[in-house]
């Protein structure tokens, strides 16, 4: 065709011999594609032509202007930035570009200040595994089983719907499905709250060994702590492997009756007359039901851990509902700062126990301590002795009577106002790791000068590891005895605190009470008798009750006196140990 008319009709080869535009059309076409091979046709004039091939050997050249199609062209080596410019210049971009680095940048400088502060937070931790549960292990679980609960539900509406023979069939499923789950429950239940109490025997166990490492191996007992570690391990496993057999005893159930429904469901559809126009619901109906085992067992799983760790809320509950102590402060009922100011302590019939069912530990106690008097409380093991100490600091409420000091019923006022103002030096002296300043006074109440006295009144060694374990338990002693004398208090509290030291350092620590607590009111519990022999008083306790109360040598003396018997087993016990040490 030229200029819209038709100059020729025929076939390839014809219109290669007798059409001269055509001959051009072709050649052009060749030149134009650098096709590496070209044709040379005959003039027109000839009928018959010869078709001349000619190799082109070397490449081709740049494509004349007139060329139709030119080659591609691209970029090589680095473009830079102005591509990226170019893409930055079009519809708004670059503030698109500023606002997204500025929000990524923000939330990486938040995510870094969380992990620093969860770093630097780590060790004061008060999360437990409970509240790692509560706080995202129920959660999850209780919204995957809501989630589940729907999909599982939805799949049966729409079996019932497509086909609805296999009602006869779900409705019963639906029963058998909640009857394994309750079923599973009672002793899925009772395996986790077992899990629990004894992980926390593991737990209890291997701290008790680390405290006491160097008692177990100086007694030998390595191979007796490691084997009733492996028992409680074992006693620790036997729940979680059997938690674990519940859950697959329960998944092989739920995928028969899952088995079933989609059994039924396939086959109610093949008998009921359905239309050609039905294949699609058909597959949508099998393809639901496939998908209803993944949902029914995972709704039942999920339903069954969530009711795993809803046991969690209940230890939580139990913790939370346990009688606290009172207030720290009684707002109102502050004492004063110079409280106590002569140290008397009057006891009216106390009674003490520890538990609301249980008997009483301590059975009317009354008695007058004086202020500036030394009193020794004597007594055999378990008499109360150490139950009147700690009522005297409400480490345990009175169950009836009262305890007045200076005219102040103690119960009315908070627990810091009360034992801020008390000294004590207990029998198993708590050291932390530390400096020895910052042991003697944690709170920073003391200036340098008062706490260097007391650190030339008792030698301390320079550095303080955890629980003190680089000092004798004498050193301990003279240590609580420094944070004593700093403090001052008008009544000290001696808890048995030499029952565990040598003659010598028990000698040292009460010089030092004579000497620096000479006006203080002063309770000792005896653990010697030579202790409290230079008291005012002696109060001895029998069975939670007070025997007798007066001056020790007219206790000696007195026919079938408690205290009196506690000398003569004293100075029994002790001769007979000298002679076994002489022989």
């Amino acid at each position: 065709m030229a200029r819209g008319k038709i100059l020729d009709a025929a076939t390839y080869d014809k219109l290669l011999d007798s059409t001269p535009e055509f001959q051009d059309l072709v050649n052009a076409n060749k030149n134009t594609a650098g096709s590496e091979r070209h044709f040379e046709f005959a003039s027109s004039t000839r009928h018959e032509g010869e078709i001349k091939k000619t190799n082109v050997g070397k490449q081709l050249k740049t494509p004349s202007g007139d060329q139709l199609i030119k080659k591609e062209e691209r970029e090589t080596g680095d473009t830079g930035l102005k591509p990226y410019l170019q893409y930055l210049s079009h519809n708004k971009s670059v503030l698109y570009f500023f606002l997204q680095f500025v929000l990524h940048m923000l939330f990486v400088i938040a995510q870094m200040i969380q992990n620093y502060w969860f770093a630097a937070e780590i060790q004061n931790s008060l999360v437990s595994s409970d509240m790692s549960i509560i706080d995202t292990e129920l959660a999850f679980h209780l919204s995957k089983a809501v989630g589940s609960d729907l999909n599982a539900y939805s799949c049966l509406l729409l079996l019932g719907i497509l086909s609805w023979p296999v009602l006869i069939v779900i409705v019963p499923m639906i029963y058998f499905s909640l009857l394994l789950q309750r079923y599973y429950f009672a002793s899925a239940k009772e395996l986790m709250r077992m899990n629990g109490t004894t992980k926390s025997s593991i737990a209890s166990h291997l701290a008790e060994s680390i405290v006491g490492a160097t008692t177990i191996r100086a007694f030998g007992q390595e191979n007796g702590f490691f084997s009733k570690h492996l028992k409680l391990i074992d006693a620790n496993a036997c729940p979680y492997f059997h938690s674990s057999s519940a859950d697959e005893w329960l998944v092989q159930r739920l995928e028969i009756l899952c088995a079933i429904v989609l059994s039924s469901s396939a086959l109610a559809m093949t008998l009921l007359p359905l239309g050609p126009s039905a294949s699609g619901f058909i597959g949508m109906a099998l393809s639901y039901g496939l998908s209803l085992n993944i949902f029914l067992i995972s709704s039942v799983q999920y339903h069954c851990s969530a009711s795993n760790f809803i046991v969690s809320v209940e230890r939580l509950e139990q913790y939370m509902h346990i009688p606290s102590e009172a207030k720290t402060i009684a707002q109102g009922r502050q004492p004063a700062d110079n409280w106590p100011a002569t140290g008397k302590v009057e006891i009216n019939n106390l009674k003490v126990r520890y538990r609301p069912d249980a008997p009483l530990v301590l059975r009317g106690i009354s008695c007058v301590i004086e202020g500036g008097h030394k009193v020794g409380i004597v007594g055999r093991t378990g008499s109360g002795k150490t139950t009147l100490i700690g009522a005297l600091f409400r480490l345990v409420e009175p169950t009836e009577g009262e305890i007045i000091i200076d005219g102040l019923n103690i119960s009315n006022i908070g627990l810091h106002d009360l034992r801020s103002h008390l000294g004590i030096i207990p029998q198993d002296p708590t050291l932390f790791g530390g400096t020895v300043r910052y042991n003697l006074d944690p709170l920073s109440q003391y200036t340098d000068h008062e706490i260097w006295e007391s650190y030339t009144t008792n030698k301390f060694p320079i550095a303080v590891v955890e629980d003190g374990s680089n000092w004798s338990l004498g050193q301990r002693q003279l240590f609580c005895l420094g944070r004593a004398l700093l403090k001052r208090s008008r009544i000290l509290v001696l808890d048995e605190a030499t029952a565990s030291i040598d003659n010598a350092t028990d000698s040292i620590i009460q010089h030092t009470i004579r000497r620096e607590f000479a006006d203080s009111t002063v309770i000792t519990v005896a653990h010697r008798i030579p202790t409290v022999m230079d008291c005012n008083a002696v109060l001895a306790i029998g069975d939670g009750r007070l025997v007798e109360y007066d001056e020790p040598m007219k206790l000696i003396n007195k026919e079938c006196s408690l205290f009196g018997q506690l000398v003569k087993e004293y100075w029994s016990h002790s001769a007979n140990s000298s002679i076994g040490v002489d022989d």
